[in-house]
């Protein structure tokens, strides 16, 4: 075989010149779009068109001859198939009629009619809806968390002048930002780190309420510019866990209740701050449930139901503790007296007589460790739970497993250190300690912790495959 540009002979049946290099093997014109393609190629280099005569089939995706009328793995007429398919597609149901004495396509009995698009209701435009009402409610349920932060109060009921240091109008979301400071001293002793604790939980909550809503409001701006695919539910639910656990990290502080059988003194919250916790919560829940309506969820059912439980019981333990805290570090009552509360500021109020004393340093150790164990219990709450909330039911991203386990660990510290403290100011009062509540809250913790290992050591069996940040960008 000789080359035709250098003339030098080749061995038969040759691709290339030996010398130059030169294609000297047989071509194969491509019947789609008339390029010449090397004749050992398979695929047309310019369009992609198959240059062997074959198809592949679309019911069972193997290769069969293009000039069949049927395909040779499956048997399926490819005529009919594609025409159903095409039917389907286009929004008719399955409006293809097979005509008679023909096979039946395998893709009828795979893919049934559209009840939906037969009803008149078109899936994705439901789930459009559906998903701007949701945002909607979370975008108001945030606004609203923001602004009913900054008017957190707790009421004084009862006999407010047994209750240590308690203002005339009850306290305010600001009190640990002036008037506290201002009556350091007036029970006869320096007490300044109960208003230091109340400052720093209330600080913090309200820090981190205000930067989950500036990162709510980024993300609307950018869902409205167009510029970003991510919803605006995971920064405003954040916002609204943010708001609750600051009311939790206020009442910690200044809880107070006593009663027995002649008298009683408490610290309530107040109605607009009672209002204002209702409110968003109906508004997130709403939020809630038309997102997860309008998601597409395609995780099998086991999966789902793993994802459902797990996320909801966290969930549920989280507010149960959220809760529970927010009724004071010290528990302890009397012969005469039932369950009693004292919150961290209310506490070294009382102590305030006895500054310097072995008991004094005791607590203020045990409400500093109590202090920070809350902000970081709430902190990495906000973060594990809006997430779950946001996309309740659907896959977690991996590094959503450390901070349940952190979250998890400082709500079993928050009760061992609840325990040891009432124990310690029941013992310098001379009254029993009262720990049904600590022990519920360390229990609780446990259970926190127990489900947040279960997450982790399931979730490749039930729940999924780990969501990265990239996943979710995409």
């Amino acid at each position: 075989m000789k080359c035709s540009v250098c003339g030098t002979e080749n061995p038969e049946n040759s691709t290339f010149c030996k010398k130059c290099g030169k294609w000297i093997g047989s071509l194969k014109t491509c019947g789609g779009c008339g390029t010449v393609n090397p004749n050992g190629a398979l695929f047309c280099g310019k369009c992609g068109r198959r240059l062997d005569d074959m198809e592949r089939c679309r019911i069972c995706g193997n290769i069969t001859p293009s000039d069949g009328e049927y395909c040779v793995v499956c048997g399926v007429n490819k005529v009919a198939a594609k025409s159903f398919i095409d039917s389907v597609n286009a929004g008719y149901g399955g409006a293809y009629v097979r005509p008679a004495g023909a096979p039946v396509a395998v893709g009828e009995q795979r893919i049934a009619p559209n009840k939906s698009r037969e009803a008149g209701i078109d899936r994705k435009k439901l789930s459009g809806i559906f998903n701007i009402i949701a945002s909607a409610l979370a975008s108001c349920a945030a606004l609203i968390a923001l602004i009913a932060v900054f008017f957190i109060r707790g009421a004084a009921e009862g006999f407010v002048d047994l209750i240590p240091g308690m203002p005339a109008n009850g306290y305010g979301i600001f009190y640990f930002f002036g008037e506290a400071y201002a009556k350091i001293g007036s029970s006869g002793g320096f007490n300044i780190f109960g208003e230091l604790c109340g400052t720093l939980g209330v600080g913090a909550g309200l820090a981190g309420t205000a930067a989950c809503f500036i990162i709510t409001l980024i993300r609307g701006i950018k869902l409205l510019l167009k510029k970003t695919d991510k919803t605006i539910y995971s920064p405003a639910t954040a916002t609204v866990v943010a708001y609750l656990s600051t009311a939790t990290l206020f009442f910690v502080n200044v809880a107070y209740d006593f009663s027995d059988y002649e008298w009683m003194a408490s610290v309530r919250l107040a109605p607009l701050t009672m209002a204002g916790i209702v409110i968003v919560s109906l508004l997130s829940l709403g939020a809630v449930v038309l997102a997860a309506l309008a998601r597409d969820n395609k995780s099998p059912v086991n999966s789902y139901i793993f994802n459902a439980l797990i996320q909801g019981g966290f969930t549920v333990l989280f507010f149960i503790v959220l809760g529970m805290v927010a009724h004071g570090l010290v528990f302890f009552g009397g012969s005469d007296a039932a369950d009693s509360s004292v919150g961290i500021y209310s506490l070294f109020a009382m102590l305030s007589g006895d500054t310097g004393s072995n008991t004094y340093y005791i607590c203020v150790a045990l409400a500093l460790v109590f202090t920070f164990a809350t902000i970081v219990f709430a902190a990495m709450g906000v973060l594990g739970v809006s997430q779950f909330l946001s996309a309740f039911g659907d896959g977690a991203r991996s590094e959503i497993l450390p901070k349940l386990v952190i979250s998890s660990i400082c709500a079993v510290i928050m009760g061992a250190v609840s325990i040891a403290a009432s124990l310690v100011f029941a013992s310098y009062c001379q009254s029993p300690a009262h720990l049904g509540l600590p022990i519920g809250v360390t229990l609780f913790g446990v259970l926190m912790l127990a489900l947040s290992v279960a997450y982790g050591v399931l979730y490749r069996k039930f729940g999924g495959v780990y969501e990265t940040d990239e996943d979710e960008e995409e």
